[in-house]
Parts: C-alpha cells; sequence; structure tokens
C-alpha cells in the first residue's frame, strides 16, 4: 500500500481488508489467522477485535468454538504478556458458560508469570469484579462519554 508502513497493525489489518474497528462476518477466519502473526500488535489488535463489542458489525459475536480455544492457547502460551492479558479478554467472554475458559483463567490467575497478568485474570476468575458484571443477565453499565454528556 502507498504510504503505509506494513510493519505497524493497522497497516496489516488495512492491506488485508479489514477494518480495524469492526469485525465482520465473511473475515473471520481471515482475523483468526492473524493470531499467528509474529508481531504481537497484530496479535493484540486482532484480540481486541474478537473481545470488543463496539468493533463487531451489526449482530456479528464469533462463535465459541471458532475463537475460545486459539484465546486459551495464547493465554497459555504466548510469550508476550500484553498478548496474553488481551487474550484474558476473548477468554473472559466464555467464562460463564465453559467449564475450560474458567479453569484457563484460573490457571493465568494462579501461575501466569507477569504479574499484571494474574490481576487481570483475577478480575474475570470468578468472584472477580469483571466476572461479576459480565453474568448473563446482569446489566450492563454505560460508559460516559469523554466530554461527560452520555
Amino acid at each position: 500500500m502507498p504510504g503505509c508502513d506494513t510493519a505497524t497493525p493497522t497497516c496489516v489489518f488495512t492491506a488485508a481488508g479489514f477494518s480495524i474497528d469492526t469485525l465482520q462476518p465473511d473475515t473471520l477466519a481471515d482475523l483468526l489467522a492473524m493470531l499467528d502473526d509474529a508481531d504481537q500488535r497484530v496479535r493484540i489488535t486482532t484480540l481486541h477485535t474478537l473481545a470488543c463489542d463496539r468493533c463487531k458489525e451489526g449482530s456479528c459475536q464469533p462463535e465459541e468454538a471458532e475463537v475460545l480455544p486459539r484465546a486459551m492457547e495464547l493465554l497459555a502460551k504466548d510469550p508476550s504478556a500484553h498478548v496474553r492479558a488481551m487474550a484474558i479478554e476473548v477468554v473472559g467472554r466464555f467464562v460463564h458458560g465453559n467449564r475450560h475458559a474458567a479453569a484457563a483463567i484460573e490457571a493465568a490467575v494462579q501461575s501466569d508469570p507477569s504479574s499484571a497478568v494474574r490481576k487481570k485474570a483475577g478480575r474475570y476468575a470468578p468472584g472477580g469484579a469483571i466476572h461479576g458484571r459480565s453474568a448473563p443477565g446482569q446489566p450492563r453499565r454505560a460508559v460516559a462519554s469523554p466530554s461527560g454528556d452520555g
């Protein structure tokens, strides 16, 4: 791409035909392949797109079977603490209904080499603040806009 440094995650996404801000149903398989990218920034951005409700177009929600095994693998084995921390957000989406997801979060709490990852995992583990807020049937808190009007 002219004027694009393909070493940045934004350019990698753009060059692959993705919008960095949205997940679309027809691009999920290609997006999942980006979890194998050598650049940790691409893996982090991909995990963010999979975890973030605002980054999904329409009703596009990836199926548990498509994303959970790979996210759990990254949580357990990725050399980057930043990638493991973002993988927690994907795994955490499924922690209420999947005992393997809950076990992966608990394993991170107990044994991740990074204290930051252990702390974040604790928020998603049973009894943690995010775990309680994300339980099915719990109302979502509105996020105030930076200007304070919403």
